[in-house]
């Protein structure tokens, strides 16, 4: 029974780290991609998404027309030893850092990344606009895209359970 019971908690614990997966509609926006980053147990796999991913905010950086929109990919980790890529636009990276200064200063409660999202949300349906435009003109950015939706879209493999 505490077998079963372990195997279970671990089995929760694995699939709540896993990125969701979305429905063959969904047009995989650039603004789902850069607030859903893809966390896999399978390190090939991620090593692919993060690659695919860069070279395609590579494109849009080269279309967009507007600094502010501007996307930047940095690594990070939650416990020290698992890294994964995060990538945000201009504007969201410095709200981030005006409502951290806010808070270390008293004048503001500490916001979550997906608040301040939430937030700049006719900004993120603008950034959408410009990348569903760069998917109108450019064959290559919409192979890679397709791609990104293949691997994300594909149930993740759990090493060891």
């Amino acid at each position: 029974m505490r077998l079963n019971f372990g195997l279970v908690a671990l089995t929760l614990i694995m699939a709540s780290s896993v990125t969701p997966a979305f429905s063959a509609s969904d047009t995989l926006k650039l603004s789902w991609i850069l607030q859903n980053p893809f966390i896999s147990t399978d390190f090939s796999a991620q090593e692919k998404v993060t690659v695919l991913e860069e070279e395609l905010i590579r494109f849009y950086n080269e279309f967009n027309r507007d600094e502010n929109f501007d996307v930047t990919c940095a690594k990070t980790t939650s416990n020290g030893s698992f890294f994964f890529t995060y990538c945000q636009p201009l504007f969201i990276e410095t709200a981030i850092k005006k409502n951290r200064s806010e808070w270390r200063n008293g004048i503001s409660s500490l916001k979550k990344t997906a608040e301040i999202f939430e937030f700049y949300s006719k900004e993120m349906q603008e950034l959408d606009n410009i990348f569903s435009a760069l998917l109108t003109s450019n064959e290559k950015a919409r192979r890679l895209k397709e791609e990104i939706f293949q691997i994300r879209n594909q149930p993740q493999q759990m090493s060891g359970v």
